[in-house]
């Protein structure tokens, strides 16, 4: 009799507990819940990169504007006061006087390190330029004389909603450096 009990009592300490319904779906949930905080924690960090890669191509484009302006006197008069995308071949070379201001702006900047944040864009006279972009993919934009800085110029990119300040236009207007927008002239 005592090997009978003693059988027993070993199969039952044998059996193994199983989880219920609702402690599978409480798991479930906090997997769920852990999920939706690191899409939302990866897309915030995603963002400020793109943020710090703008700013960090701004800042160069400023640097090299600001030595030109110590040398010549004045800043790259490019835009004739309107909003122009920056990139690498931004006067037409048909103009001399346009054509040398960007021979003498070059010697400030060094296209290469920002081409890796810009693309292939386009083609003149057989060759390509590139778009200077900024972290999300799109133009930087530059105007001298400034519309908002009136005596010096505007820089800047449209952020990471793509328009110009709160408003729907996708390129810069009257209210560039407002919103989301990264310039040197916020409003």
């Amino acid at each position: 009799v005592s090997y009978r009990t003693g059988v027993l009592k070993n199969m039952n300490t044998c059996k193994q507990k199983k989880f219920t319904l609702i402690e599978i779906l409480a798991a479930v949930a906090i997997m769920a819940i852990l999920a939706g905080i690191t899409t939302g924690v990866i897309g915030y960090v995603r963002n400020k990169t793109k943020e710090a890669r703008t700013i960090a191509t701004i800042e160069i484009i400023k640097t090299a504007l600001e030595q030109y302006k110590e040398k010549f006197g004045y800043y790259l008069p490019i835009s004739k006061g309107s909003y122009v995308e920056f990139h690498t071949d931004s006067v037409s070379s048909a103009n001399n006087a346009a054509a040398e201001n960007k021979k003498n702006f070059n010697q400030f900047i060094n296209y290469q390190s920002l081409i890796g944040q810009g693309k292939a864009s386009g083609a003149t006279s057989g060759k390509h330029y590139y778009t200077i972009n900024d972290g999300y993919g799109k133009p930087i934009y530059y105007c001298y004389p400034g519309k908002v800085n009136k005596g010096s110029y505007d820089l800047g990119s449209l952020g990471s909603d793509g328009k110009s300040g709160d408003g729907d236009s996708t390129t810069p207007d009257g209210t560039f450096g407002a919103g989301d927008d990264i310039t040197n002239c916020k409003q």
